[in-house]
């Protein structure tokens, strides 16, 4: 039904591009993104030869960059659409399981009350409960988890839906099913496109046509994350309720977990490149790509706006203390490698990076400035989050310890600090978030931190029903456990990892169990970025498209 939503000529190039998407998707670069617009967007492009302030010219999109930016979003639309078909085929074959459960049980009765037409003497056992009671929770909670089915079957049809118009919308425009080079991304490798009557012109009308269909994307695509976590927590509630959850199998909601990466992954990219045109046509020189971007000033404003949204959700928020580290070439030769995650003790005097980062020299690298910004202002809700939650443990302990009465004694029960250190290296830069709250459980509230829709909140947030400031609704403390999973996906897809470890407890000073608790524990986050700017985005593993998902393109085309 909603392959009929398109005109069979749509019908068959969304089947082409989703048959060839794996090999005919361009893996970009930050540089050849970065570079697009100016005739050098391969990755042996000289950056110094592209500064606008040497060059003056006045900044404008090319056709040739339009055309490889749509063709790509184009393909990528396809793909997602495949990958919402595909989860929405799994969502449909695991609800099946609630009505044979049911059938099993009712086949159960009729066997023990007639068999060879003869009625069977029932027995009867003593249990805890009564016994229509233990019926009646058992049927609700079977009716719970089939409307928990129905519902996030709806959410994957709308999504596959959605896809389909916005595919609707490029297809409109290029209705060529034509490729870009993934070895070489030149202009002469895009002949055909170029040859669309939109692309041929390319008035000024038509720009404007281009720039609002990105736009369009952008916005239709805003809360497909949102969307795909309803989905997930649905199913995974659906199976808790029936009994079938596990937490380590690869299909704990249902879905199965590369589909729902490989959503997300392309998700982001096609973001990613519809804010890239969009930025492009707003004068910037490299568009959503920022070339030599200065660490610190992402980090001062990941850390204000953390500040923001904690201090609006919990009513405090603990001090940031920042500092950036250098990494001196004779502890590169002595120790090789370093360590991915570096202990507290190595920022102290005397450690590993206890040189600081000299006066006047900026840490700079290209990154997607907004990913950046994500990742490190969930990290930073993190780390301020459990700070607070640690500071609310030593209170009630010490309120236990007066036997009930007021805490009169708070000069040592002050909110522990963040620490932020910026480690600079040769290949890479790691962004270290120290804090010292209740840090991690186990190894499995690790896996569980990176886990798509694996929330630890009671409650789940509702953008209309808790909108008391900015903050709040612009962004929640937590609740859809999205904020870390996706982080990761945007720190990996151009070489770099966001990673969690407890710290080491640190001895406190004098007797006090209080104070001891306060210095020790928590966890240290850290995110790391690449400075090789020509590193490709991460593909997804090759998972080939069902046959029986969409119609031979043999017999569209005979049909059309």
């Amino acid at each position: 039904k909603i392959m009929n939503r398109l005109p069979p000529a749509a019908r068959r190039a969304l089947a082409m591009d989703i048959s060839r998407s794996n090999d005919a998707i361009t893996r970009w670069s930050l540089r050849s993104l970065a570079n697009i617009n100016h005739g050098e967007n391969n990755d042996d492009a000289d950056r110094t030869n592209t500064n606008p302030t040497t060059l003056n010219l006045k900044a404008f999109v090319r056709k040739e960059a339009a055309a490889a930016l749509l063709n790509d979003v184009k393909l990528r639309l396809a793909k997602q659409h495949d990958r919402c078909h595909r989860l929405l085929q799994e969502a449909q074959s695991t609800s099946l399981g609630i009505d044979e459960d049911n059938g099993d049980a009712e086949q159960s009765n009729n066997q023990s009350e007639n068999q060879n037409g003869k009625k069977r003497p029932r027995i009867i056992r003593a249990v805890h409960a009564n016994w229509n009671t233990n019926a009646s929770h058992a049927s609700k909670q079977r009716e719970i988890a089939s409307q928990l089915s129905s519902d996030a079957i709806s959410s994957l049809s709308n999504l596959e839906a959605m896809h389909a118009d916005t595919y609707r919308l490029v297809y409109d425009l290029l209705p060529l099913s034509s490729s870009v080079n993934d070895d070489d991304n030149t202009d002469s490798s895009i002949p055909d496109i170029l040859n669309v009557p939109i692309l041929n012109r390319f008035s000024s009308a038509d720009q404007i046509l281009i720039k609002s269909v990105f736009e369009q994307i952008r916005s239709r695509h805003a809360q497909t994350v949102e969307s795909m976590a309803d989905v997930v927590i649905a199913l995974r509630r659906r199976r808790r309720l029936l009994g079938k959850y596990n937490p380590s199998a690869k299909k704990a909601c249902g879905l199965d977990r590369p589909l729902i990466d490989s959503f997300l992954r392309n998700r982001l990219v096609v973001q990613l490149l519809c804010d890239h045109y969009v930025a492009l046509c707003r004068d910037k020189y490299h568009g959503g790509i920022a070339v030599d971007c200065d660490v610190m000033d992402v980090l001062e404003d990941a850390v204000l706006e953390a500040s923001h949204v904690c201090d609006a959700n919990l009513g405090v928020a603990p001090e940031v203390y920042m500092s950036a580290h250098v990494v001196s070439p004779s502890l590169l030769e002595e120790a090789g490698t370093l360590p991915s995650i570096p202990s507290p003790a190595d920022f102290e005097a005397g450690g590993k990076y206890e040189g600081k980062v000299p006066d006047g020299q900026i840490v700079s690298l290209t990154l997607v400035r907004p990913w950046v910004h994500h990742a490190l202002v969930e990290v930073l809700k993190n780390a301020a989050s459990t700070s607070v939650k640690k500071m609310q443990k030593l209170q009630n302990s010490q309120i236990k310890k007066s036997n009930g009465g007021s805490n009169n004694d708070t000069s040592m029960l002050h909110l522990p600090p963040v620490h932020v250190r910026v480690i600079d290296e040769p290949t890479q830069v790691r962004i270290c978030v120290i804090d010292r709250g209740v840090g991690l459980s186990d190894d499995e509230a690790k896996h569980k931190a990176f886990m798509f829709a694996e929330s630890a909140s009671a409650k789940r947030w509702d953008r209309l029903e808790e909108q008391q400031s900015y903050a709040m609704v612009r962004q929640p403390l937590g609740s859809l456990g999205v904020g870390l999973p996706l982080s990761r996906m945007m720190m990996q897809m151009f070489g770099g990892d966001v990673s969690l470890a407890n710290n080491a407890s640190s001895e406190g000073e004098g007797d006090s169990v209080i104070v001891e608790m306060m210095n020790s524990g928590g966890c240290m986050t850290v995110v790391t970025l690449i400075r090789d700017d020509t590193l490709k985005e991460r593909v997804d593993e090759m998972m080939p498209v069902h046959d029986d998902c969409y119609t031979d393109v043999h017999s569209i085309e005979r049909a059309v």
